[in-house]
């Protein structure tokens, strides 16, 4: 059973990748956001430190992700719209085991899920904001999943720590 379910879930996240990246790789480099994270995660790729040899006004933990990740498949904007393609998905996946979670039909999840992307789709770009969503997102999801287990100070460490990255302050 579990791994029909396993099954299950990773054909619906690689469904939502194909359609999230259907409309993102057709998308013209016009976000002035989307082009000032790239710059920031390539300055990080080719081995620069912010605040001394690049300016930077967010914090810089989703450009040094971003950059591990150009530094390993290359600086290109290419590469950038993948990550951002994951993000994306990674959003409306967590977004739908939410509302499975919250006891609401799997059609009808699904189906809120898609209502949400189109809505949402023609300004889904690879940034910070997004990025607070996803942890947010993903605090929420553990909340309720272990909503009616024991307290552990591990797992509330490590959510607390979460939420904390996502501050800017």
């Amino acid at each position: 059973m579990k791994n029909k379910l396993l099954l299950k879930n990773i054909l619906i996240y690689i469904g939502l990748i194909l359609l999230v990246s259907g409309k993102i790789f057709i998308r013209e480099f016009n976000n002035l956001d989307e082009i000032w994270v790239f710059n920031t995660a390539r300055c990080f790729a080719n081995g620069l430190l912010p605040y001394r040899d690049f300016t930077i006004i967010i914090t810089p933990l989703l450009s040094m992700i971003a950059g591990t990740i150009l530094k390993i498949f290359g600086t290109e904007l290419i590469v950038f719209r993948f990550l951002e393609c994951f993000e994306v998905a990674t959003i409306l996946f967590i977004i739908y085991k939410i509302l499975v979670k919250l006891k609401i039909n799997k059609s009808i999840s699904l189906l809120m899920t898609l209502v949400i992307y189109l809505a949402y789709s023609d300004i889904f770009t690879f940034d910070y904001n997004w990025a607070v969503l996803l942890i947010t997102l993903l605090t929420v999801y553990m909340e309720l999943k272990f909503l009616k287990k024991e307290i552990s100070f591990k797992r509330d460490f490590i959510l607390g720590m979460l939420v904390r990255f996502s501050n800017p302050i």
